[in-house]
């Protein structure tokens, strides 16, 4: 039922870090979304595992377990894929 939302912004919250991603569940729908650090393309991203988080190398962005952040709907097929929001 998503894909009737693509390019709809929504807030989330970070429930999940993998090497490559960031897992969030969107707040307006039960629904968590993968946000791969390729789709970000103001930075490259690490993730931290010893640390929990993910950190951006050109603005020094951090990512913890439970940030909320603005993101969009940038694609739907077996999963859902985000795409972060312009604050």
């Amino acid at each position: 039922f998503m894909k009737k939302h693509l390019g709809e912004e929504f807030a989330g919250m970070v429930v999940g870090m993998k090497n490559d991603a960031l897992l969030v569940e969107l707040h307006r729908y039960p629904v968590v979304g993968v946000l791969n650090f390729k789709d970000i393309s103001d930075s490259h991203y690490s993730f931290m595992p010893k640390m929990m988080v993910v950190l951006g190398d050109k603005k020094g962005e951090i990512y913890h377990l439970a940030d909320e952040i603005k993101v969009f709907i940038n694609r739907v097929d077996d999963d859902i894929y985000l795409g972060l929001a312009k604050e």
